[in-house]
């Protein structure tokens, strides 16, 4: 007789139960990396967004402050002293006279160009002219010269990062409509918040003549409106509630001219060229 040979080819109860263990620890391991990984490109894009609008934050006021608009670039102010002046720069003064100051524009050049008034107020308030603004709808009431302001105030929602600290928006205001007329009313100026969480901001300006930057306009030797170059300097909170310190220069684009030197430059030339002209009459005669 042939004789049947037993099998056993299912799993017993205790490799059933080993097996279902194992694949659980298995399950549980790969759901914590996915966890994990989500968790961490959470908080990543969160903190690149925060890193971003910073970036841009500081791009948005180099924009601005590198297109800063003021005729003491290339056009000096009136001599004070009248007596030494001469008929020509007499006359010259007279033409600016027909300006009249306003806050926004107090002082007239030679020529008889406003000039704009570069405002800092609490250190953390910047008001200044700029050529920056580009039309965003074709043939409207725009110019591209803009009144900017630049400052501080206590944000109206809560910290990102849940801290006490950084409680301040760093807002941009702007206003091309007519920018030569009258004083410029920012309560009715729509402000938009361009970096939350910001703790402190301050702007200094370069002072040539001692090498330094200063705190105020009126420390500057050339002229309060007349801006070389800037300081910004910023703390702001990010994501995880630490502290990020910002310092960034900037200077404006036009070139560098000493009027000063050239008003000297070109009288010492046209003294010249008249008693040039003088020296031909007399020999013509």
């Amino acid at each position: 007789m042939i004789k049947k040979l037993k099998v056993d080819s299912a799993f017993t109860l205790i490799e059933v139960i080993i097996s279902i263990t194992i694949l659980s620890f298995l399950m549980i391991y790969v759901y914590t990396i996915i966890d994990e990984s989500s968790i961490t490109k959470d908080r990543v894009i969160i903190e690149d967004r925060a890193v971003i609008q910073a970036e841009r934050a500081i791009m948005r006021f180099e924009v601005d402050f590198a297109q800063i608009y003021s005729p003491l670039y290339y056009d000096p102010l009136p001599p004070k002293k009248r007596s030494d002046s001469s008929e020509d720069e007499l006359s010259d003064i007279k033409k600016a006279k027909e300006y009249k100051a306003t806050k926004n524009f107090p002082l007239v050049t030679k020529s008889g160009h406003p000039v704009p008034l570069v405002s800092l107020e609490d250190k953390n308030e910047l008001i200044f002219m700029t050529t920056a603004n580009r039309r965003k709808i074709k043939d409207s009431k725009q110019s591209r010269f803009a009144w900017i302001r630049y400052a501080l105030k206590a944000s109206e929602t809560e910290s990102e990062s849940g801290s006490d600290k950084g409680g301040n928006d760093l807002v941009r205001s702007i206003t091309p409509f007519n920018p030569f007329e009258g004083e410029v009313d920012w309560d009715k100026v729509k402000e938009y918040v361009i970096m939350k969480n910001v703790e402190s901001l301050s702007f200094s300006f370069w002072n040539a003549k001692r090498e330094k930057f200063v705190t105020s306009t009126k420390e500057l030797d050339e002229d309060p409106n007349l801006i070389r170059m800037i300081k910004m300097e910023m703390v702001w909170i990010d994501t995880n509630g630490n502290e990020e310190e910002v310092s960034r220069i900037y200077r404006p684009n036009w070139p560098f001219f000493d009027t000063k030197e050239d008003e000297k430059t070109i009288k010492a030339e046209t003294k010249l060229l008249q008693q040039k002209n003088k020296s031909k009459k007399r020999k013509a005669n």
